[in-house]
């Protein structure tokens, strides 16, 4: 089995060797407690080598030798089975997959949500978008689904909308997100995509609604005066070398702040505005790594 996983994880990976492999321990050891572990790499290599009903009869004989004794795996090979299902079509299959799995007695709150949030895309991509929206919606009004996720939930349904062209619906469920998270950055970011929606039609209240979420982040950015320890540049791509200068922490909250802001301008592809605040922030700290490398991503897009 350590031979099969090994040639799973080789540059380049060897898919057919681990197969064989993996086979040799089935073969031997067919009682054995990491037969449904086995089963599982099983389907993941036929995925890679896209043999796709090879790949589902693995992921089936997982399920049948880890149901009730190995959840975890139990669990990944209904995802990895619906994501085969997903590649072939079959939203169908692949929908009821999810369903079978969440039916199942006592499965964990983050398990049920994630396996609802897969039923979603999958309606998405099969581009069932009634279906999609009230398994959103369904999600939302469920005391199932912890209260933590469902401005999340909210934010995916509105950008569906707004995706199908539904402008007013999807701005109502991007407003609402303030009603289920007041004050928070789910509800400030609801407005960038109200924002957004609202660009070309009433640019006045978009631009309201950008200014209202700057200000948030710039407020957000304010550290206490006596917040004057100096730290490590936190925007230093990992590996820098120990001579990336060390900023007192004010000034590294509000490169963050900055840095956020670039970025809203960016996705609504105000681009100048974002170079604009860009060069700000690089006048002022000019050997912040990520402040030069956001400025250069910027800058084709200038108008």
């Amino acid at each position: 089995m350590l031979e099969g996983m090994k040639a799973m994880q080789s540059r380049p990976p060897n898919f057919i060797y681990a197969l064989v492999q993996f086979d040799k321990f089935l073969g031997k050891y067919p009682q054995h407690e990491l037969v449904p572990e086995v089963w599982f790499y099983k389907a993941q290599c036929h995925q890679a080598l896209r043999e796709a009903t090879e790949a589902l009869d693995a992921c089936d004989k997982a399920l049948a030798t880890a149901t009730g004794k190995r959840f975890e795996i139990e669990v990944q090979s209904v995802f990895l089975k619906t994501q085969i299902l997903v590649s072939q079509g079959k939203w169908e299959q692949a929908a009821n997959t999810c369903k079978m799995l969440m039916n199942r007695p006592g499965l964990p709150a983050p398990v049920f949500t994630n396996a609802w949030m897969r039923l979603a895309d999958i309606y998405t991509q099969a581009n069932q978008m009634p279906l999609a929206l009230q398994t959103y919606a369904d999600m939302i009004d469920s005391a199932s689904i912890e209260e933590t996720y469902k401005p999340g939930i909210q934010m995916m349904k509105g950008r569906l909308l707004a995706d199908q062209n539904l402008t007013d619906q999807a701005i109502e469920a991007f407003a609402q997100l303030e009603t289920m998270a007041p004050g928070s950055m789910d509800a400030f970011f609801g407005k960038v995509e109200i924002a957004r929606l609202m660009k070309d039609s009433t640019p006045e209240l978009s631009e309201q609604y950008i200014n209202e979420v700057i200000a948030k982040i710039r407020e957000m950015a304010v550290l206490p005066e006596d917040a004057t320890e100096e730290l490590r540049d936190a925007t230093a791509p990992r590996g820098m070398p120990p001579g990336v200068p060390q900023i007192p922490l004010k000034d590294q909250a509000r490169i963050s702040g900055e840095m956020q802001i670039a970025r809203v301008h960016t996705y609504l592809e105000d681009y100048d505005k974002a170079i604009e605040v860009l060069e700000k922030l690089k006048s002022d700290y000019q050997t912040q790594p990520l402040v030069v490398q956001e400025t250069a991503r910027c800058r084709p897009f200038q108008g």
